[in-house]
């Protein structure tokens, strides 16, 4: 696993807007429409199938 805990523009596959990155923006908009970079969307289903997550 290779994961890197700050948020960047690379974690999606489309932006909002090229000029200015909102992360909150930017990430719902990936969530919504799949464009999460891949490690993320891994990430996202393991969670999916846990029984639990402990955070």
């Amino acid at each position: 696993m290779q994961w890197k805990a700050a948020v960047d523009a690379e974690d999606t596959t489309q932006r909002l807007s090229a000029t200015r990155f909102d992360v909150a923006a930017e990430s719902r908009h990936a969530f919504h429409n799949g464009f999460q970079s891949d490690d993320i969307a891994r990430e996202q289903e393991k969670l999916l199938w846990a029984d639990a997550v402990i955070l």
